[in-house]
């Protein structure tokens, strides 16, 4: 694998950080620094999607990754792979009653045939961390804080679009 946790949180918040310059440089903020909801949550798929291309792509895979697929009505999932991997991507986790939602989304996605895949930046509050795993499963949601989260996310996008190549 090129990347681990700790490499996708650093590309993460320097991208993050070249966000704000950017959007603080154009000339309708005449230097204000963009405080909105959001923003974070952007860069972090970008993020992701980006680091996903790289890994696929050393490992000579091509996939087709969409951004804001439609799930159903006004559900989107944020990442869609190959033909049947939805992703979800929370740079902060879950809160609250996320979790009934996401139970409906899978059941959704599950339906379709498709493998619903949700990935993090971390959970530290045991109760939401125990509620994403009970929904998506011990192996369709993964956290960026643990050792093996990245490698285990890459490897379960793989293995869902049904090649063999697996990375080490």
């Amino acid at each position: 694998m090129k990347y681990n946790g700790s490499d996708i949180e650093r590309i993460f918040n320097e991208n993050l950080c070249l966000a704000m310059t950017g959007l603080e440089s154009i000339p309708i903020a005449r230097g204000r620094k963009p405080s909105f909801q959001g923003l974070n949550g952007w860069v972090y798929e970008q993020t992701i999607h980006s680091c996903l291309e790289d890994e696929l792509l050393l490992q000579d895979i091509t996939l087709p990754i969409t951004q804001q697929k439609t799930l159903k009505g006004r559900a989107k999932v944020d990442l869609f792979v190959g033909l049947n991997t939805a992703v979800e991507i929370k740079a902060g986790g879950i809160f609250g009653d996320d979790a009934e939602r996401y139970q409906k989304y899978c059941n959704i996605a599950a339906g379709l045939g498709w493998t619903y895949l949700y990935i993090t930046k971390k959970e530290t509050h045991k109760p939401y961390y125990d509620a994403t795993k009970a929904v998506f499963g011990s192996d369709a949601a993964f956290f960026l804080d643990e050792e093996t989260g990245w490698h285990d996310f890459v490897n379960a996008v793989i293995r869902a679009n049904g090649t063999n190549k697996a990375g080490s």
